[in-house]
């Protein structure tokens, strides 16, 4: 049978290194969270973006022949005209990193808890009497 204090060791690295992970992974996540998330912030003018993406003039009036359409998952911002041109506004690489950075923080997320809860059960179990076998029928 394994030595608590030596599962207890093993748990309490998991739950420091996906803390240090944690630490590392929230401030990371957020740079392309906000670049990604962009065209939900409020004031933020989704035909003008296409128009400028297009190299159009700015103040574009809002005449017919624009169509945009966003989705939240996965993230997309496309700018349709009806003489065929098209233009996705959400960089080709946001969607995978705020994959990866999901599910790293999930995992982390994750490992902290593992190790929370299994060096706290190991923590309060009783510790045999000194001189008593482990096992030893005691009746």
């Amino acid at each position: 049978m394994p030595d608590t204090d030596d599962r207890s060791g093993r748990f309490r690295a998991l739950r420091d290194w996906s803390v240090l992970a944690l630490v590392i992974l929230l401030p990371a996540a957020v740079w392309p969270a906000i670049l990604g998330l962009m065209h939900l912030v409020p004031g933020f003018d989704g035909y003008e973006a296409c128009v400028v993406n297009r190299n159009e003039e700015v103040g574009w009036d809002g005449s017919a022949g624009l169509e945009v359409r966003s989705d939240v998952i996965p993230l997309s911002h496309v700018c349709l005209w009806d003489d065929g041109y098209s233009a996705e506004l959400v960089p080709s690489w946001a969607n995978p990193t705020l994959a990866f950075f999901s599910a790293s923080i999930a995992l982390a997320t994750a490992g902290v808890t593992t190790g929370v809860v299994m060096s706290r059960r190991d923590r309060n179990q009783p510790e045999p009497s000194p001189g008593v076998e482990e096992g030893a029928d005691l009746t």
